[in-house]
């Protein structure tokens, strides 16, 4: 039987998470999500600290009731925030329809922004928090592939802490 360890070195400390510290929690979604077209009738995330405080995990849903064009269903995602290698923060989102998002994250105190990197034949994601009294503003906008600094909104609403 061979067993293979990690090796014993000293152990570093958990990164400064400043500003997305603030994410940590559980969040409903308002229901509308901004008004925009094909919104979700309910949804939320959790954010935590996982690994010993050594990455972030948010966990999303959004619920989409029936229309004319298909039946209701149901959004899922993963996304691990975790220290790059260059400094400051990426994040790995997965979701339930097969998406792979890395995102470059740039946090201060007046808003947070997820960006996926530029790909030439793929379109691009920007995913938005910003304060908003108690809660958060937050903002997914798509630029299509060919224009990656042409951001539209996709969905937009608030979230609030929940109870």
């Amino acid at each position: 039987v061979l067993a293979v360890a990690a090796p014993r070195t000293g152990r570093a400390a958990p990164p400064a998470w400043g500003p997305l510290e603030r994410l940590v929690g559980a969040w409903v979604a308002d229901s509308g999500a901004g008004g925009l077209p094909g919104a979700a009738s309910r949804g939320g995330e959790t954010w935590q600290l996982d690994l010993d405080g050594r990455v972030l995990v948010r966990r999303d849903f959004s619920e989409y009731p029936a229309t004319a064009a298909g039946p209701a269903r149901r959004h899922e995602g993963l996304t691990v925030v975790a220290p790059a290698a260059k400094g400051g923060f990426e994040a790995h989102a997965f979701d339930n329809e097969g998406h792979v998002i890395d995102y470059d994250v740039a946090a201060a105190d007046s808003e947070i922004v997820l960006t996926s990197r530029a790909a030439p034949s793929a379109p691009r994601f920007r995913l938005t928090y910003r304060p908003a009294g108690a809660g958060w503003s937050v903002t997914f906008e798509v630029a299509p592939p060919g224009a990656p600094s042409a951001f539209r909104p996709y969905v937009s609403g608030g979230l609030r802490r929940a109870r």
